[in-house]
């Protein structure tokens, strides 16, 4: 089985992190291979390979730009480093921005849109994307790539490898005892620049990278160093929690990697458990972002979390610094509940409760005659799909009947006929069939409709399997009648 991995480069062109360091490196400094990528018009590119790298390096890979003219505005830049490697598998995402001036979705652009005159590197930041991209490819084997890239400028200048890319080559190293040592003394730093201590107020941000605290390159650094095992083994528990309360005070992206950590090595540590109790009622927003993408579970969790939610449904919304719209704290509030159902399903107050929050924020399921507001949704739209999905997490019976009516609802789900995310070239869903899946978790049983085992059609019909969907719906509706009571 092929394994396909992002490679990311960025170009900084003129900026300081250019020549920062995140760390001393151990490695002996290797003299690197020079590849002539490009060469017109006054514009040269020129790619430096260590031909022995390892996550250890920093500047084992560089790309660099001669502009012997004048200074030029870029209009467009592609860069991709298709990659093969001598054990098996392969790497042959676009790398880099396909055009300056657009923002990376990952938020990793600081890219400026003017090519100085003289000499311009990307040495740290390309060896430290690349270290990243190669964290899980396995060690002491040969990658073999090519480097395919076009720099076009207003004024009119082009540099472009040939069609085929310039092929380059190295060895991806394994590490030393020594060069693991050094490692866990980079990633140590990088967790005191992250949470200093006692006595700093928060930094709140909107900046979707894992702390405000770090720099762009730091925050990819401290990703990779964590997702190595033999690395993260010298983080506390203390530690990684002092991370995640810093996160949450300053409002930044979640800390997915720091909670699949704790997960991992501390799931029911005292003191872990006492850490999310007093977070889901001090910092609830935060504190179930972070249990949404890995979570140390307590019983203890769940009135918090009920309340949560019924607050998120609440309008007005609360304005306190969040990273994350109140639909998506809800949602993983829901989510988190339902994933530990076990937990609360003999308590008969909280389905209510998590059912009326749910109306609230999705009227649109209790009909056409309900007042707008910013949760209503018109059936087959996505915010449908997730308000239906949403009430069958609730696990409340009484919500059947709030989706009977649907069930004869024949409109198509927009969503699953269009999204990237969903299946091309099969018998689209429609509400009825999402609704039906709703009730059928409700009553503990497994969902009848799966669009990905649809029938293979063509997008705009005919679906004959609708035929069938509906006879099914007909028998759904008159045993739901049945049971809901008179």
């Amino acid at each position: 089985m092929q394994t396909m991995l992002p490679i990311i480069f960025l170009l900084f062109f003129g900026g300081s992190e250019a020549t920062s360091r995140i760390g001393t490196q151990t490695a002996a400094v290797r003299a690197s291979n020079e590849y002539v990528l490009a060469e017109n018009s006054g514009l040269k590119a020129i790619a430096r390979v260590n031909p022995v790298a390892s996550m250890v390096d920093e500047t084992w890979f560089e790309i660099e730009i001669i502009n012997s003219g004048a200074p030029g505005t870029i209009s467009r830049m592609e860069l991709r480093v298709p990659a093969e490697f001598e054990g098996g598998g392969s790497a042959s995402n676009l790398i880099g921005l396909t055009q300056l001036g657009i923002p990376n979705p990952r938020g990793l652009s600081s890219i400026k849109n003017v090519l100085p005159s003289g000499i311009s590197s990307t040495s740290t930041q390309a060896g430290v994307f690349a270290a990243h991209a190669l964290r899980s490819v396995p060690r002491d084997q040969k990658v073999t790539a090519r480097i395919m890239m076009t720099l076009d400028l207003q004024d009119g200048r082009r540099l472009q490898t040939p069609s085929t890319g310039v092929p380059i080559s190295f060895t991806w190293a394994a590490l030393t005892v020594a060069d693991y040592e050094n490692l866990r003394k980079q990633l140590l730093v990088l967790i005191d620049k992250v949470s200093p201590g006692p006595g700093l107020g928060p930094i709140v941000t909107n900046d979707r990278n894992f702390s405000p605290r770090l720099t762009l390159l730091e925050n990819v650094r401290i990703e990779t160093l964590l997702q190595d095992p033999a690395v993260a083994q010298v983080v506390t528990v203390d530690q990684a929690l002092s991370v995640v309360r810093q996160r949450q005070l300053d409002h930044a992206s979640p800390t997915e990697i720091f909670m699949r950590l704790i997960v991992n090595r501390w799931p029911r540590d005292p003191a872990v458990i006492a850490f999310f109790r007093d977070a889901l009622v001090t910092r609830g927003n935060d504190a179930i972002s972070d249990l949404f993408w890995a979570d140390p579970w307590d019983d203890s969790f769940v009135q918090a979390i009920v309340k949560l939610a019924e607050d998120l449904a609440v309008e007005p919304w609360p304005t306190q610094p969040r990273t994350d719209p109140p639909s998506s704290l809800f949602g993983r509030a829901i989510n988190v509940l339902d994933r530990h159902y076990s937990s609360w399903k003999d308590d008969a107050t909280i389905p209510p409760r998590l059912s009326q929050a749910v109306l609230r924020f999705y009227p649109a399921l209790l009909g056409p005659s309900t007042q707008a507001s910013p949760g209503l949704a018109a059936p087959g739209s996505q915010n449908f799909r997730i308000g239906v999905s949403l009430l069958a997490h609730t696990h409340d019976p009484a919500m059947m009947r709030v989706l009977l009516p649907f069930l004869s609802n024949t409109t198509v789900d927009e969503f699953g006929l269009y999204s990237a995310n969903m299946p091309y070239g099969r018998t689209p869903l429609r509400v009825c069939e999402l609704a039906a899946n709703a009730i059928s978790k409700i009553l503990g049983e497994a969902e009848i409709y799966d669009p990905w085992m649809a029938q293979s059609a063509s997008r705009g019909g005919p679906y004959p399997e609708w035929e069938d969907w509906d006879k099914q719906n007909r028998a759904l509706t008159e045993r739901v009648n049945r049971l809901l009571p008179k």
